[in-house]
């Protein structure tokens, strides 16, 4: 009789994985795995755990990181997300360091005339509101 392997050790990981083998799933099946999981809410401990090893992969990997922000770059955000990114940030205070990095990048930059419109219309705004508030 052949001697088992202790559970979680290495050689019981190489063992289980090359008698369990699978073709690979088509794409039809991977759609239906995914339509039977959708809407089926998560509970609070799930959401934790996939938090706490995505922050794990991040830290193992950077270049992940650099991957979901590429994912999400330029899709719309809801105006409820609008709000609390705002409210996140209000009351934020920069180090001078960071202060001074933020100057440096922008310094230098030519604005084109229909950018100085924009941002001068934007501040006539600005400033009807507080007179309004007063």
């Amino acid at each position: 009789m052949e001697q088992r392997t202790k559970w979680g050790t290495p050689e019981h990981s190489e063992k289980m994985r090359t008698c369990v083998t699978r073709k690979p799933l088509s794409d039809e099946t991977k759609q239906k795995m995914r339509e039977a999981k959708l809407g089926v809410p998560k509970s609070e401990e799930h959401k934790r755990n996939i938090s706490a090893g995505l922050k794990a992969r991040i830290a193992a990997d950077p270049a992940f990181y650099e991957r979901l922000v590429t994912l999400r770059k330029g899709q719309p955000v809801s105006e409820e997300t609008r709000q609390k990114m705002s409210r996140a940030h209000k009351g934020r205070r920069y180090s001078a360091e960071t202060i001074a990095k933020m100057s440096a990048a922008k310094k230098g930059k030519v604005k084109s005339q229909e950018t100085k419109e924009k941002m001068s219309a934007s501040m006539v705004e600005v400033w009807a509101r507080r007179k309004t508030r007063q």
